[in-house]
C-alpha cells in the first residue's frame, strides 16, 4: 500500500516541481493558482511506496472543498495506481507535469 505525506509550504517556500502533478485553483476569470503538488511519479511506477503531496497552507480564498477534492483523488489514486489529470471539480485543475 502506497503511504500518503502530506507537508506544507506557503509563498516564497514552494516545493521544487519537477516532474509530479499540480493542482490548480481556477478562479471565476479563468486565473490559476497552485495550491497544491504531487511530487514526481516514483510511486506509480513502483519505485517508491510513499506519495508527497505539498499543500499551500496561506491561501484564504481556496474554497475549503477544494483540499477534501485532492484529498480524495490523492488517495484513489494511491489506491489504484493511476495519474490524476484534468478538472476535478469546477474550481480545481489537476495538471500533469512531467
Amino acid at each position: 500500500m502506497i503511504r500518503i505525506v502530506w507537508k506544507n509550504f506557503s509563498k516564497g517556500e514552494e516545493p521544487n516541481r519537477g516532474h509530479g502533478i499540480e493542482f490548480l485553483s481556477v478562479k471565476e476569470k479563468g486565473e490559476r493558482q497552485l495550491f497544491a503538488f504531487l511530487e514526481d511519479f516514483r510511486w506509480y511506477h513502483g519505485y517508491s511506496e510513499e506519495m508527497t503531496v505539498w499543500i499551500r497552507s496561506d491561501l484564504e480564498y481556496i474554497n475549503p472543498d477544494a483540499y477534501k477534492i485532492i484529498q480524495q483523488a490523492v488517495e484513489r489514486a494511491a489506491a489504484n495506481k493511476e495519474i490524476i489529470n484534468g478538472q476535478l471539480s469546477n474550481t480545481v485543475l489537476a495538471w500533469v507535469n512531467g
